[in-house]
C-alpha cells in the first residue's frame, strides 16, 4: 500500500485469514439477514490475497464474478484461476485508480483496515477513511460493505486502548518488540491501529457510511499481562454490513 510499509510473511498473513475465515457463518447470517445475496453480480475483495474468501464466494454464488485487488503480487499469483475471478495489483488507498470506473454490488474489506498504519495515528485514522470512502464510491445503487475488523474495548471511559498499541508497535527497540510480540504485536515496528467498537462506528460515520448490521465473531477477555500493560478488557472481532449513508 502506498502509504504504508507491510512487514507481513505470506504465513502471517495466511494465519490472520484463516482466523478470520473462521467466523465465516458470522459473515453469512449477517448478509443472508439484510441482502438477496443470489442477487449478487460483482464483488470487490480487497486485500483479497491469496483468493480464500473469494473462492468461497465464487463457489456460493454462481451468477457472481469477483475482483481481487491486493498490492503484492506474490499473494495474488497464488490465487486459483477461474473464469468469474479478476485480479488487480493495485493498493488499498487507490482503490479509484485500481478498478478504474466499475461499480460493485458488494465490497469486502477483510481484516485489513487496522494494517493502514502512517506515521502518525492521525494519518493512520485518514487513511482508514480514505480507504472507506473510496469504497463508498465503487458501490452500486444498493451496494453494500461488509468488513471484518478487530476490536479492543479498555477499561476506562473514552480511552481507546487501540491509541497506545498503535504507538508500541511501532517500536523498532528490539528489546522492546520482543516484549510486544509476547503481548502478541508481531509488526516488525511498523504498527497497527486496531479500534474499539464506537470507535471504529466512528469512523464509519465519518467515511459516510452508516451500519445496516452488526454481528459479533470471536470474543476473548484480556490476559492479565494484556490488562496491566495496554489497558484492554477485552478483545473480540466484528462483522459489519454498511452501506453509503
Amino acid at each position: 500500500m502506498s502509504a504504508t510499509e507491510s512487514p507481513l510473511t505470506d504465513e502471517m498473513l495466511d494465519g490472520m485469514l484463516a482466523e478470520s475465515f473462521s467466523d465465516w457463518p458470522v459473515y453469512a447470517e449477517l448478509l443472508e439477514s439484510h441482502v438477496d445475496t443470489p442477487s449478487l453480480r460483482s464483488i470487490l475483495d480487497v486485500g483479497g490475497g491469496a483468493g480464500l474468501i473469494s473462492d468461497h464466494l465464487i463457489e456460493l454464488l454462481p451468477g457472481a464474478h469477483v475482483t481481487i485487488v491486493d498490492d503484492s503480487e506474490l499473494v495474488l499469483a497464488r490465487n486459483k484461476h477461474h473464469a468469474r475471478k479478476n485480479l488487480i495489483h493495485g493498493s488499498a488507498l487507490d482503490l479509484t485508480d485500481a478498478v478504474a470506473d466499475q461499480h460493485f454490488d458488494l465490497v469486502i474489506i477483510n481484516d485489513l483496515l487496522h494494517h493502514l498504519v502512517a506515521p502518525t495515528l492521525r494519518e493512520s485514522r485518514d487513511n482508514t477513511v480514505r480507504c472507506l470512502r473510496a469504497a463508498r464510491e465503487l458501490l452500486s445503487e444498493d451496494g453494500r460493505i461488509l468488513i471484518y475488523e478487530i476490536t479492543m474495548e479498555g477499561w476506562w471511559p473514552g480511552v481507546d486502548p487501540g491509541d497506545l498499541i498503535y504507538a508500541l508497535t511501532r517500536t523498532r527497540v528490539p528489546p522492546l518488540t520482543a516484549i510486544f510480540r509476547r503481548l502478541g504485536a508481531n509488526t516488525a515496528g511498523v504498527g497497527v491501529a486496531f479500534r474499539s467498537r464506537s470507535g471504529w462506528r466512528k469512523v464509519f460515520d465519518d467515511a459516510g457510511l452508516e451500519v445496516e448490521g452488526e454481528r459479533e465473531g470471536y470474543v476473548s477477555q484480556a490476559s492479565l499481562l494484556r490488562a496491566l500493560a495496554l489497558g484492554i478488557r477485552r478483545i473480540g472481532a466484528h462483522v459489519y454490513l454498511l452501506r453509503a449513508r
